[in-house]
């Protein structure tokens, strides 16, 4: 239920900004939705794999589920994931992440239940943000957001 609440979420904002800047979308694969502009495409999906183009390196937490995730012409890759692991080690595995790959932290943000990290590496950026779930207190739902500008 939370998957298709999230997606269909997801997708009324980018169909609201479609119809706003005047762009078209259209369907493709079942569970798709491709966005396209003047500067190129957007798909959206529900997918619940890691999307294509993302750097094989960045790493997935056992148990972390995609429940939605974007591709972008312009190099912009967004995935919204959800794990049953404590925040902590969450957090611990991208931080361990980006320090070995050599991201240059650029924001941190730091909360008793959530977590935002912001780094790049060249034309890279990549961005992390977890949260804990107040209700069940086990998930962790957050964002996984990778962009090459080169």
């Amino acid at each position: 239920m939370k998957k298709a609440i999230r997606f269909s979420v997801l997708a009324l904002v980018f169909a609201i900004a479609t119809v706003a800047s005047g762009c078209s979308g259209s369907n493709n694969e079942e569970g798709s939705l491709t966005i396209k502009t003047g500067s190129g495409k957007t798909v959206l999906s529900s997918e619940s794999e890691w999307p294509k183009g993302l750097p094989a390196d960045i790493p997935k937490m056992e148990g972390m589920v995609v429940t939605a995730s974007s591709v972008s012409d312009s190099g912009n890759i967004t995935v919204a994931v959800e794990v049953e692991k404590p925040l902590d080690e969450v957090v611990k595995l991208y931080q361990d992440y980006c320090q070995s790959a050599g991201y240059t932290q650029t924001l941190e943000m730091k909360e008793e239940f959530t977590y935002m990290y912001s780094g790049t590496r060249g034309q890279e950026v990549f961005v992390f943000n977890f949260s804990l779930d107040q209700e069940d207190g086990r998930t962790v739902m957050g964002s996984i957001v990778y962009e090459s500008k080169g």
